[in-house]
């Protein structure tokens, strides 16, 4: 048994008789027991300290534990995002994945990318309020990781089969030219003067609608999903009064060291050296120019011509270009390259991006004279916070129809959930919670219902009946889908949001259905539409391909071959 140093007693040498040399050896004894007694304390406090230690270090695994169980958790909300897409649901995410950070270290190396010094000096000065070296989540947070896992769940069902990088651009521009309607530059802000509403990619996905720059910008976070790099090339033209300007053109996908031309405004890629193909199973075929074949050989922007009115780029213009990457602010930030390095392998995502490194992979092509950051993503930013409260009343105004219906997502919000995902049989899906939003035609009609939500019941039918025939023809369910497009949007809902988007996705049901005959009428319904240029090239093509043909025969077999005409310039 142990003792304190206390209760030792010490032998009286006069107390006893211990023989000649008994105190000797006792006092020998005690000088080396108080020898051991400082060893025996400093054991006791190493016991003590190494307890502690081990302790503390208990601790910490249980608090990384229980970081690594809150990331966890929030990974398997995000994966699943369509079951779970609740405003607490959402919350609980932001919440679990602030705890998580918390445990993490700064990353040694990291830095705010240099190319964006390329940035004007307003979007420059806003990065500096923006502390992308951040370790936190806050509710800030939420809308862009919704919006990247929205952006990853569309990439990888809507490439489809395809497994070469350019067959998965083309693709997903398909899609996007499909699914985002066209509409004139963004809308002024009622009340606000001349001020106009710059849409972020995720409302530009939820409405299905936006200008041509939102369909270029989407279209390059899709890519970027896929790990394919996509640029916006700008012209670089002189004004009127001296001085330069760069207009924003179309979108260059990066395949094996060429650029591939993308059109948004027109919906089309670029025809490249064999021009429009008919594919009787598919419609029109068209694989897409370089951006050295159009600087080359201005016979290939040509063909974007109509009879009466010249496309407005020349091959000389291209000469020397602007390429603009994609970079916006979250995209940069320390936080989110930390977390794409955790979930790596767990759950393909893309966070970040690298501007320095995709430009490096630029280097080399020719017909490039600069490459620097785009300013669309940071002018949102400033125009968001220009507006302030009034985009948040205008957004509110333009999400009603997503908020009607049960507690747990209305049908029309949890019916895009699912459509993102590519869900569209089973009794969750996007085709259940479309037909669940269309109220019948006796509700809307019935005199005791209140006007204003009879209105907003009506926009939600016209929202789900549209995307219902997307859905049908994604399917090839061609009769659905032109039931849909034709009665329950065009005749339903005359002169709607939605109408030149019905027109296009009709003509584009009948073209891959075979009826090229139809699909070239309904192409040309379209008069007045921001898309109404592509249409009629698109009906031209068609019918170029196909001339010759008996008007009755619809044979779709054998068409002229259109790649003469453009060999040269």
């Amino acid at each position: 048994m142990l003792h304190r140093q206390d209760e030792w007693v010490v032998p009286s040498c006069t107390a006893r008789r211990w023989g000649p040399s008994s105190c000797t050896v006792t006092l020998i004894t005690l000088g080396c027991l108080i020898a051991v007694i400082p060893l025996f304390q400093a054991g006791c406090v190493n016991r003590h300290d190494a307890t502690a230690q081990a302790t503390a270090a208990a601790d910490r695994n249980i608090e990384r534990a229980r970081r690594d169980e809150a990331l966890e958790y929030a990974l398997n909300t995000l994966k699943d995002l369509e079951e779970y897409d609740a405003p607490e649901m959402f919350g609980q995410v932001i919440d679990r994945l602030d705890q998580w950070i918390h445990d993490q270290q700064p990353l040694p190396d990291w830095k705010v990318d240099p190319l964006v010094d390329t940035l004007p000096s307003d979007c420059k000065k806003l990065l500096e309020t923006l502390a992308l070296d951040r370790l936190s989540f806050d509710d800030s947070d939420q809308v862009r990781l919704r919006e990247v896992v929205w952006l990853r769940n569309i990439a990888y069902w809507a490439r489809g089969e395809a497994v070469d990088p350019l067959g998965q651009a083309e693709a997903l521009f398909d899609w996007v030219v499909r699914n985002i309607q066209l509409e004139p530059s963004p809308p002024v802000l009622p009340g606000s003067g001349v001020h106009r509403v710059l849409h972020w990619p995720w409302e530009v996905l939820l409405f299905g609608r936006g200008a041509p720059t939102d369909r270029a910008w989407v279209y390059i976070l899709l890519l970027r999903q896929l790990g394919i790099d996509g640029v916006m090339v700008g012209i670089s033209r002189r004004e009127a009064l001296g001085g330069q300007r760069v207009d924003v053109w179309a979108v260059g996908v990066l395949v094996d060291n060429e650029l591939y031309m993308f059109e948004p405004t027109l919906g089309l890629p670029i025809p490249g050296l064999e021009g429009p193909q008919w594919d009787p199973n598919r419609g029109l075929r068209i694989r897409p120019a370089t951006l050295r074949q159009l600087a080359e050989n201005d016979g290939l922007l040509r063909q974007l011509d109509l009879p009466e009115l010249q496309y407005p780029v020349r091959a000389a213009e291209l000469q020397k270009v602007v390429l603009m990457l994609e970079a916006s602010p979250a995209y940069l930030s320390q936080k989110m390259r930390l977390l794409e390095a955790r979930i790596a392998g767990r759950f393909p995502i893309v966070l970040t991006t690298s501007p320095s490194e995709t430009k490096a992979r630029l280097q080399g092509l020719s017909h490039v004279e600069q490459v620097i950051l785009w300013p669309l993503p940071y002018h949102t930013v400033l125009n968001a916070l220009a507006l302030g409260e009034a985009r948040q009343q205008w957004l509110l105004v333009h999400l009603a129809p997503f908020t009607m219906g049960r507690s747990f997502g209305s049908p029309l919000w949890k019916g895009r959930q699912y459509h993102f995902r590519g869900i569209f049989t089973g009794d969750a899906s996007a085709n259940v919670y479309y037909q669940e939003a269309r109220a019948p035609d006796r509700l809307l009609d019935d005199q005791q219902t209140d006007p204003n939500l009879a209105a907003i019941l009506k926009t939600v039918k016209l929202h789900a009946s549209y995307w219902l025939g997307l859905i049908a023809a994604e399917q090839g369910n061609w009769v659905s889908a032109i039931d849909y497009f034709e009665k329950r949007t065009l005749e339903a809902f005359p002169h709607s949001p939605f109408s030149a988007g019905a027109i296009y996705n009709l003509a584009r049901v009948f073209e891959a259905s075979g009826d090229w005959q139809k699909a070239v009428e309904t192409y040309k319904r379209d008069e007045s539409s921001l898309g109404a240029w592509g249409n009629l090239l698109r009906a031209g093509w068609l019918e170029e391909l196909h001339k010759g043909q008996s008007s009755a025969a619809g044979d779709a077999s054998a068409p002229e071959d259109m790649s003469a005409a453009r060999s040269g310039n």
